[in-house]
């Protein structure tokens, strides 16, 4: 659907021409008010988030814990695409558009194409590296 997607960004710039396809035919867009919640905790997840434009901020559950800021480019919660349930909920600071893979396009993609998928598998690891001594601090 949108042709203004970047592809030459990564992940994307990883992708075969026919890959690129699918993706580009499968993306659609939504817009979100500012303060609006685009994903509870606990919720399924039926969407990679991609921002185009605004800020979007990851919370624990009750609200009371930040643990990211996203802004245009970034990508949220692809964990939850292989949980199925989101484990944090997500709001916009100010209004916002994002472009919204649907998941099975998401993993199928990611299972078909393995530079694409160690992308994911990096950065999630990194990110757990970084949440974990946050959650033994509190122990």
């Amino acid at each position: 659907m949108p042709d203004k997607f970047n592809m030459k960004a990564p992940p994307f710039d990883r992708l075969n021409q026919q890959q690129k396809n699918t993706l580009r035919s499968s993306l659609d867009v939504a817009y979100f008010r500012a303060k609006e919640l685009l994903l509870e905790c606990d919720q399924n997840c039926a969407h990679l988030h991609i921002l185009i434009k605004g800020a979007v901020e990851e919370r624990s559950g009750d609200g009371k814990e930040i643990f990211a800021h996203y802004a245009n480019d970034d990508m949220f919660d692809v964990r939850a695409l292989f949980e199925e349930t989101t484990r944090h909920q997500y709001v916009a600071l100010e209004d916002t558009l994002c472009y919204l893979l649907p998941k099975q396009i998401f993993l199928d993609l990611y299972n078909e194409n393995d530079q694409f998928a160690a992308y994911f598998d990096n950065n999630l690891a990194k990110r757990q590296q970084l949440i974990e001594p946050l959650s033994n601090s509190k122990i």
